[in-house]
């Protein structure tokens, strides 16, 4: 019995295995508590992040700090594969949370999705409210070089499109509490918050599959 790992949809839209269980800087392992990816180089992923995003359970957490008082935050969360849309029949299975399509770039021309995009790719990334959208949270990578051609990462609500990439907390109350709590952090000139973005735990068991040799 071998282990193979999932398809994942490419540029052209096709379906191509995933032979190699590493991206990038990180790959894949496997622990008591399931699989996970890690960074090959553990300085790359330094620590003192406020959240953290586990893209394959879908959960959004961690806590930010502000005059003295700590607001948490726990939240169930999509990204990629139009996760998050109120459309009916959007919703791509394939891509949505998938680790191992965070290379696949979504393509959106004004308020259409030409192209459905997998989840965010891993890294650290730094918050910050985008001035004229409201409830918009703007991910900038520390890295820009973990970014493999995408861009324009953000947390922001459900809507028709859904996410392409962006994290997007089921409850628009997360987002609103979220942007509140990263305006006024700006507004008195600290250090923007940071995210980590990770992949692991048993749901990572739902995009491998087991052929019997």
């Amino acid at each position: 019995m071998s282990r193979q790992f999932p398809y994942a949809r490419v540029a052209d839209n096709s379906m191509q295995k995933c032979n190699r269980p590493s991206f990038g800087n990180f790959c894949l392992d496997h622990g008591s508590w399931g699989w996970f990816f890690s960074s090959r180089y553990p300085k790359d992923m330094p620590d003192g992040c406020e959240l953290i995003y586990n893209i394959a359970e879908c959960k959004l957490t961690g806590e930010l700090v502000f005059n003295g008082k700590k607001e948490r935050i726990n939240a169930y969360a999509g990204s990629g594969g139009r996760a998050g849309s109120k459309t009916r029949g959007a919703f791509d299975p394939d891509l949505a949370n998938n680790p191992f399509a965070t290379k696949v770039k979504g393509v959106q021309v004004g308020k259409k999705i030409t192209k459905v995009g997998g989840p965010l790719p891993f890294g650290v990334y730094t918050l910050h409210t985008r001035k004229k959208k409201e409830n918009w949270i703007d991910l900038r990578p520390e890295d820009p070089s973990v970014m493999e051609d995408r861009s324009g990462m953000a947390i922001h609500g459900r809507g028709p499109n859904g996410s392409i990439g962006c994290i997007v907390p089921s409850d628009s109350h997360v987002v609103i509490r979220l942007y509140r709590l990263v305006s006024e952090i700006e507004k008195q000139d600290l250090p923007a918050p940071r995210l980590k973005v990770i992949a692991q735990g048993s749901d990572m068991e739902r995009f491998l599959t087991t052929r019997i040799a």
